[in-house]
This record gives C-alpha cells, sequence and structure tokens, in this order.
C-alpha cells in the first residue's frame, strides 16, 4: 500500500470527523434558516424577492471571493487556525445578524461574514480529512456531503415551529460558538506522526506540512487536472443547485400540488441525497478506474434529473423524485476527493486546490442557473431537462483527468 494515501490507524480521527462535519452542518443550518423565515423577514425589512435573493446568496459571494486566498492560508498556516478563524468571523456574523434585525444592510454584512467560515472549512476540509482518512477520504468527504445536506433539512424543516427570528438566530449563534470552542479544543490539522513516518509523509506530499503560500497556490494553479476537477465539480453543483431552487415552483405551476405539498416533495429529494452521499464513494470503488465510476454515476444522475419532465404526478413522481436526489449525489464527494489523488498535489498543497476548485464551483454556480432560467423561462419541463444536460457535462472533464491508482 502506498504510504502516502495510507490513513493513519488513530482513533481520533473520527472525533477530527464529527467536528467537520458539525461545523458543515452548522453553517448551512444558519445560511438556510432565512429561507424558512423568507416570508417574515420579507415583510420586516421590506424586501422584495431580488433583495432577499441577495441577502441568502451572501454567502456564496465570499465563496468566489475568499475561496483561493483561505485554500491557499491553509497550505502556509495549517487548516485548524484557518477555519478557526474563519468561523470565529462567522460567528461574529451571527451576533450581528441577531442584534441588528431590522437593518437590511447589517443582515446583509452579517450573512457575508457568516460565509466566511464555511468558505475556509470549504477550502480546506480536504486537506483535514486527507491527513487523517488516507485511502478512505472519499467516504469521509461523502459523510461530510451528507451533514451539509442534514443542515439544510434541519433549518427547513424545524425553523419555522420556534417562536420568533430572535430565538432562531439565538440558537443558530449559540451552536456556532460552542463549535467553535470544540474545534479549538480538538481540531488538528494532522495526526502526531513519529519521525520516520512524517519524513516518509513529507517526502511522497501527504502531509499537511505548511508550504509557501505563492508556492503552493502556482503549483495548484498550473496542475490542469485542478481546474477539469474544478469544472467537473462546478457542472455538478450548479445542477443540483438549479433543481432544487426550481422545484418547488415546477411542482406548483406544472403540476397543480399546493406549496406544502411542494415543499414536502423538495425535502424528499434532500432526505435521499443524504443517503447519495454516502453510497457514492464506496459506489465508486467497484469501478476499476476512479474516473470511470465517476462518469458512470454522473451519467446516473443526469437521467434522474431529466426524468421528472416525463414522469406522472402520483407514487411514480415520488419515487422519480427520491431517486434524483439520490443519485445526483453519489458523484460530487468522490470528485472532491480526487484532488488528492491528482500528481504533484496530494495533501501537502490541498488547501490551493481546493480554493480553487470551491472559487470555480461557486462561480459556475452562480452563473449556470441564472442561465438556464433564461433559456427555459416559464417551461418547466424543459427546465429539468436543461439541469440534466448541465449533470452530463460534469463528465466531460473527467475523461482528460489522470489521477494515482489507489489499492
Amino acid at each position: 500500500m502506498d504510504d502516502a494515501l495510507e490513513a493513519p490507524p488513530d482513533p481520533h480521527r473520527w472525533i477530527i470527523l464529527a467536528l467537520v462535519c458539525a461545523l458543515a452542518l452548522a453553517g448551512n443550518y444558519l445560511q438556510y434558516q432565512i429561507t424558512a423565515l423568507g416570508v417574515v423577514l420579507m415583510v420586516r425589512l421590506h424586501l422584495d424577492i431580488t433583495s432577499f435573493s441577495f441577502l441568502f446568496l451572501a454567502p456564496m459571494v465570499v465563496a468566489v471571493v475568499l475561496g483561493i486566498p483561505l485554500g491557499c492560508a491553509g497550505d502556509r498556516f495549517g487548516p485548524k487556525r484557518v477555519v478557526a478563524t474563519g468561523f470565529f468571523v462567522s460567528f461574529v456574523g451571527a451576533v450581528i445578524r441577531l442584534l441588528w434585525l431590522d437593518s437590511f444592510a447589517m443582515q446583509y454584512v452579517g450573512m457575508l461574514l457568516i460565509g466566511v467560515g464555511m468558505c475556509a472549512l470549504a477550502s480546506n476540509y480536504l486537506k483535514v480529512l486527507g491527513c487523517w482518512f488516507g485511502l478512505d477520504t472519499d467516504r469521509a468527504v461523502g459523510i461530510y456531503y451528507a451533514s451539509s445536506c442534514l443542515g439544510i433539512v434541519i433549518a427547513q424543516s424545524s425553523t419555522a415551529f420556534l417562536a420568533s427570528i430572535e430565538q432562531a438566530y439565538g440558537i443558530g449563534a449559540a451552536l456556532l460558538g460552542v463549535l467553535l470552542l470544540l474545534w479549538c479544543a480538538f481540531g488538528s490539522s494532522e495526526p502526531s506522526v513519529s519521525h520516520e513516518r512524517k519524513s516518509v509523509l513529507e517526502a511522497t506530499g501527504a502531509s499537511a506540512q505548511q508550504s509557501p503560500f505563492r508556492g503552493s497556490f502556482r503549483r495548484a494553479l498550473s496542475n490542469s487536472g485542478v481546474w477539469l476537477l474544478a469544472l467537473s465539480a462546478g457542472f455538478i453543483l450548479s445542477a443540483t443547485t438549479a433543481f432544487a431552487g426550481f422545484l418547488p415552483q415546477a411542482l406548483e405551476v406544472s403540476r397543480g400540488y399546493d406549496s406544502t405539498q411542494a415543499g414536502m416533495l423538495a425535502a424528499l429529494v434532500t432526505l435521499a441525497s443524504i443517503f447519495g452521499a454516502l453510497a457514492g464513494p464506496p459506489a465508486c470503488r467497484l469501478f476499476p478506474r476512479q474516473t470511470g465510476g465517476m462518469t458512470t454515476l454522473i451519467l446516473a444522475g443526469a437521467i434522474c434529473m431529466a426524468a421528472p419532465s416525463f414522469a406522472p404526478n402520483g407514487s411514480s413522481l415520488i419515487a422519480v423524485l427520491a431517486l434524483n436526489g439520490f443519485t445526483t449525489a453519489m458523484a460530487g464527494p468522490v470528485v472532491q476527493a480526487s484532488v488528492l489523488l491528482l500528481p504533484e498535489i496530494g495533501k501537502a498543497h490541498a488547501g490551493s486546490a481546493s480554493g480553487i476548485v470551491a472559487t470555480v464551483s461557486i462561480a459556475l454556480t452562480s452563473l449556470l442557473p441564472l442561465l438556464a432560467a433564461m433559456v427555459c423561462e416559464n417551461d418547466y419541463h424543459l427546465n429539468f431537462i436543461v439541469q440534466g444536460c448541465l449533470l452530463l457535462i460534469a463528465a466531460v472533464p473527467l475523461r482528460f483527468v489522470r489521477l494515482r491508482q489507489v489499492p
């Protein structure tokens, strides 16, 4: 077995995974709280749908701007410090959001600051998990994805039952504060290893040792595989985001469901995606080559994403939507984890590479769903097909990616 990819047999890695997943859950919980509070917030702040969209998408703006710098900072100063600093900024943002509830400007600033922690985590979680889980990193990434989806589900399903916006935001801020303290106390960028093993890991690029800021970024920037995986991840995220955004409207306008039924079916897709994220990595390992496995999973997801256009209402549509959520979430964790298998990247430069992947994928997600909406307008049947095509395109860059083979 390649020692550069061998997972250290340290039980503390499960604590690290739990903390990383809890931070991902909390970050998504805070962001998606405002979707459940949308009507109340729009009335209280006198917002139209455009202004509300700016508020909700504020964390994505942060990801586009800071994804690469925070990834490079993780290579230079270590992921633990960068993630801790990012979530401290997020905690400040959560407090600002709680204290200035009647100011749109301060609410927007709070959402921007909340996005800093998630951006720091998105750019560095792969570096952390890679050092702790080695060959099992793809499975750990699947759990990370599932936790992110769970945060969305919890926010959408529970926030409306809270007594007030103040209570909802207070719970979110308190949760983030507790997790920040736990990360500072128990988080770690990499396991403690013997001097001999550390020498081997550093020689093979498997250690999370600090790398020069510019050198690490240049290495990631010049690696074609990083950009190919970034494009693939971007089309996957664009397709799934567009589908989730248009599904409730499509079910109400073109299928005749009421808002409650449409919301329940949309939640079903998110719940199914949790299981898909967990099943994707082991399913991909059934294939002799990882790129072939990822391509197959993407193809299955693209078919299922277009299928709602042809499924009749009732149990058939419910089954298709559940299958959609499951299959479209399978490839994402494997594509993200594949950064560690790129030649000349490994774990040493995973922060910079992940920052590029996060920035490109979020940038595409900010653009492609909008273009799809402009092309399809109010034709929701065509929208599903176009989103399936976006997901299918994600398989094209993978044909040119060269990954290291692992046992």
